[in-house]
């Protein structure tokens, strides 16, 4: 007696699998640059020049303003070390950064529906 087996084959969409189509979703782009244009702020609150900076994180002042300009990306590790040489908690990075992206990502047409100083 022969059998056939039939495979199901669970079909993953984008959208399914990342929650959002993907014209609604976060750029790295965006991302680095929002990230970015914080550091720099938060730098610059502090009365530190990049160099200064440079100098706390053991990288060169010619690489915080690649990060400070979004060109390089910085992995979470690179961030924490940021955000500790800055005086800030994750919380405030979140509220600060994320969450207004959050909010044009959903949106859809790149229309600011939060405002955020790093867009």
């Amino acid at each position: 007696m022969m059998t056939s087996t039939t495979k199901a084959t669970l079909a993953i969409s984008p959208e399914n699998y990342f929650g959002h189509p993907p014209e609604k979703r976060i750029t790295a782009k965006q991302l680095n640059e929002a990230t970015g244009l914080f550091i720099r702020q938060k730098r610059i609150e502090l009365g530190l020049n990049g160099s200064d900076l440079g100098r706390l994180l053991n990288v060169s002042q010619q690489q915080i303003s690649r990060y400070e300009r979004g060109i390089t990306s910085l992995t979470l590790h690179q961030l924490e070390q940021f955000l500790r040489a800055l005086a800030v908690s994750w919380e405030s990075f979140i509220r600060e950064v994320i969450h207004p992206l959050c909010l044009i990502s959903q949106d859809g047409q790149g229309k600011l529906v939060a405002e955020s100083p790093f867009l």
